[in-house]
């Protein structure tokens, strides 16, 4: 929310999320969320996807890369494999793919190399 500093004290929104309808259709559970204002007069958003966590069934494993890594002769070319692997109809779909598919190679690749040494 912007304020002017002048006496009739005008608010404007400027902090918003813009998507085309088909962009909507082909993730139709993102959800945009204004979170509160840090320091400044500007609204940070928060794009996440309605109910992509909540399986009670299972623990949340975030992924993480890991530093070491990047020191090991193959870590290059195992994330250039992942993501060379995947391609999507869609800038945004595709994106999300070669992600998955380097999180996926890079995660296979640290237990074949470093074992179980990673939490």
């Amino acid at each position: 929310m912007w304020r002017s500093h002048q006496p009739c004290d005008i608010r404007v929104r400027l902090d918003r999320a813009i998507a085309t309808q088909a962009w909507r259709d082909l993730f139709p559970q993102v959800v945009v969320r204004h979170l509160p204002p840090i320091n400044s007069d500007t609204v940070p958003l928060l794009v996440s996807i309605r109910g992509a966590f909540t399986n009670s069934h299972r623990k949340v494993k975030w992924f993480r890369f890991e530093e070491m890594w990047q020191n090991h002769e193959g870590c290059e070319t195992i994330i250039q494999e992942g993501w060379n692997s995947i391609f999507g109809n869609h800038p945004i779909q595709g994106f999300v793919w070669k992600v998955r598919a380097t999180h996926d190679r890079l995660s296979k690749w640290s237990k074949e190399i470093f074992g179980g040494r990673i939490k």
